[in-house]
């Protein structure tokens, strides 16, 4: 059974996101979804070991009602990884991306095959979404962040964190920020991952790199490779709805992933709230292993008899 987690004891209720007045709720239907390759398949989570790399990504669905609806319009998040050993000697890293710190679009953005394989690439980053309006350096030059665990937390939850943003996000973005002139906190969430397309390009043709459907979009592809850590813990890949999309520097803190409708205007038209279903990786110890593997064959040698 899948646990759709709303961060609500992590990242603040829904409620207080939206306790600031009268706006209502956008409706709760999109899900951000992580998802970890168990050597098989894509799932909810993998058994790892000590200094193996884990391949990730992230999937965006359209979950509600509607069937006009044509694509992914506009949305940004950050990824953050719980229980992480950012203090080393060996340390948890995620791996490089290319043209780190002077990269464009095209260096980061991955094809839809390349989001669909579970093995090892060549590259990681962004997948299909963002062919064009891409070019902000901010969403393109993606960082990794380290948080507690000997580093400075900046905002970030009790515990060691590591977080991937865009350039210049090193404050970890707040659970909500209501009233005006909020250009400085909103700039942290711009400065998040993005992934976004419009229906139309120049002079009002059709984008020719617009993807059409609405339901299991891979958006981003990464791989972790695990610290020498020799401890039992769980690492959760997940995003916060603090790290999601707003209006804007105004009283509407509303957090949204937009899809656009039949009117095909702008950057999506029908925004919706969203549910986020995090990823979990199990890492015992070599020695868990080992007593695993001789109880596996202590319980088959039984059956066998």
């Amino acid at each position: 059974m899948k646990m759709v987690v709303l961060l609500s004891a992590l990242a603040g209720s829904a409620s207080a996101v939206f306790a600031q007045g009268t706006l209502p709720a956008y409706p709760l239907e999109s899900e951000i979804r992580f998802e970890v390759w168990n050597g098989t398949s894509w799932g909810g989570t993998v058994n790892a070991s000590p200094g193996q790399q884990v391949e990730y990504r992230v999937v965006m669905s359209y979950t509600g009602p509607r069937t006009d609806l044509l694509g992914l319009g506009n949305s940004r998040y950050q990824v953050t990884f719980s229980n992480a050993d950012n203090a080393g000697p060996s340390r948890d890293t995620p791996v490089a991306f290319p043209g780190d710190g002077t990269s464009t679009y095209t260096q980061n953005m991955l094809t839809a095959a390349e989001g669909a394989s579970g093995g090892a690439l060549s590259r990681y980053g962004r997948v299909t979404f963002g062919g064009v309006g891409q070019t902000a350096a901010f969403m393109n030059r993606l960082r990794v962040l380290s948080h507690g665990g000997g580093a400075a937390q900046n905002g970030a939850p009790d515990g060691s964190w590591l977080r991937i943003s865009g350039e210049g996000s090193t404050q970890w973005p707040a659970d909500a920020l209501p009233g005006v002139q909020q250009s400085a906190a909103t700039n942290l969430i711009n400065r998040g991952i993005a992934a976004t397309q419009s229906v139309w390009g120049g002079g009002g043709s059709l984008n020719t790199y617009f993807v059409g459907g609405v339901q299991n979009l891979v958006v981003f592809r990464h791989a972790i490779r695990l610290s020498d850590l020799d401890a039992q813990r769980v690492m959760t890949i997940t995003t916060f709805q603090g790290m999601l999309n707003r209006f804007g520097n105004n009283e509407d803190d509303r957090r949204y992933i937009s899809w656009h409708d039949s009117t095909a205007l702008g950057f999506g038209t029908y925004r919706t709230a969203v549910a986020i279903v995090p990823a979990t990786i199990v890492i015992p110890t070599p020695g868990v292993f080992v007593l695993l593997s001789v109880s596996g064959v202590f319980a088959a040698s039984r059956r066998r008899r």
